[in-house]
């Protein structure tokens, strides 16, 4: 059964770095703030119209002239040793509207304390191939892309500024929700992927697939569970799967993880069933069903599915890596959850026992029915916020409204809740 975040947080929490981002959606409408580019180029803040692949209300739109760049003056890039360097990606959405110079482009990302200091090789962090945002584009569609930062390349991230130069003379997009984002950590033995819990309604992903039109995908409310959120997959081809950039943690490879597993909620009266559930690392399968294909779950029951990772090599010493999965069927319709590695060695434990202890919240005041050994209070991200030892009260006044993660300790047992503020 699907065991949303709770399973995660079971035996304790690590506390992560934030993310540094800028989403535009308490902007004013017009010329935007933090955000420069060339003399020939235009920025405005903008409404957004396009609502497939993102539900923020507004965006920045670009008309591109010239190869300029985009230079973000409130997204800082911390400088450091790319073998222990503490973020993992630069993601961000773009859309394109048209112009003259429009397909195949590139993405060149830099990192320099100036506007005009970007242009030499050493502060380069990447070159996006036209691969990793569109070749001709799908107009009016919105795409996340990523860019993991390599430990395999050992040359000192350097500390500046983000600049995104896209390598078109003449292009008009949007762009949404520029992020970095830090490495995640390991808890009580899996390491998280993607539980899209911090994604919008209808945000779409990236797909290994061999057409745009064999695959749809939105992040929606969990079928199930009304408090969370899954990917929502539907399938017209073979060989349409989820493809995720995934960044290890530091001085970790994927040598040191031995099973994947991921939860799916298989809809009722489609080819979800019966099918092959492969995995792929870097386009090279990992896991694969044999003839004839197992029945892998029951129609709309949360089913966790767990592949042990085989045939890994050339990717054992990887850092970073595309992961693909899902299921290969040219009528597929379901949801996909909590995608996970399991750390070598790694024995899993029972499931934590309730402690009966019931827990309510009122006035700002998490109400618990008696005296506990200690409580903790977890955003949907795992960040612990809130911690208290023998009490039966605890204080949420501070907190925006949304859903929390109550953990209570009593009696050596431990119970997990969730509330909303």
């Amino acid at each position: 059964m699907k065991k949303i975040l709770l399973s995660m947080l079971t035996l304790g929490m690590t506390i992560s770095l934030s993310a540094q981002k800028m989403d535009f959606e308490k902007d004013s409408l017009g010329v935007p703030v933090g955000v420069t580019t060339g003399s020939k180029s235009t920025i405005e803040i903008v409404e957004n119209t396009y609502p497939k692949g993102n539900a923020s209300k507004r965006a920045m739109k670009v008309k591109l002239k010239d190869y300029e760049m985009l230079f973000f003056d409130s997204i800082p890039i911390v400088d450091g040793d790319r073998a222990s360097y503490e973020f993992s990606k630069i993601r961000f959405k773009i859309c394109v509207l048209g112009g003259s110079d429009a397909n195949f482009p590139q993405m060149d990302i830099f990192s320099a304390a100036d506007f005009l200091d970007f242009t030499t090789a050493a502060n380069r962090l990447v070159r996006l191939p036209w691969q990793s945002l569109w070749g001709n584009p799908d107009i009016g569609l919105w795409k996340t892309v990523e860019f993991s930062f390599s430990k395999s390349v050992l040359d000192p991230i350097p500390m500046g500024k983000l600049i995104l130069q896209l390598v078109k003379g003449d292009v008009e997009y949007l762009i949404d929700d520029i992020e970095i984002v830090p490495y995640p950590e390991a808890v009580n033995g899996y390491l998280n992927i993607e539980n899209f819990e911090t994604n919008k309604i209808g945000d779409t992903f990236n797909f290994k697939a061999f057409y745009s039109t064999d695959y749809t995908d939105s992040v929606q409310v969990d079928p199930e569970f009304s408090t969370n959120k899954a990917l929502h997959i539907t399938t017209k081809n073979y060989g349409a799967f989820l493809k995720l950039n995934v960044s290890l943690e530091a001085f970790k490879t994927l040598a040191d993880y031995d099973q994947i597993s991921y939860d799916v909620y298989l809809m009722t009266g489609f080819g979800n069933n019966n099918q092959n559930f492969p995995v792929f690392i870097n386009d090279t399968t990992v896991y694969s069903h044999t003839e004839p294909w197992p029945k892998n779950a029951e129609d709309q029951l949360w089913t966790t599915i767990t592949h042990d990772l085989i045939n890994l090599a050339p990717a054992k010493g990887a850092n970073t890596f595309s992961l693909a999965l899902g299921i290969s069927s040219n009528n597929a319709n379901y949801y996909i959850d909590n995608i996970k590695l399991r750390q070598l060695g790694y024995t899993a434990v029972k499931n934590t026992i309730s402690n009966n202890v019931k827990i309510s919240l009122s006035n700002n005041l998490v109400k618990l029915s008696q005296v506990v050994e200690n409580v903790d209070l977890f955003d949907v991200n795992g960040r612990k916020l809130l911690t208290a030892k023998n009490t039966s009260v605890l204080n949420v006044a501070t907190l925006a409204k949304g859903i929390y993660i109550v953990k209570t300790k009593f009696n050596g047992q431990t119970s997990i809740s969730k509330i909303s503020k």
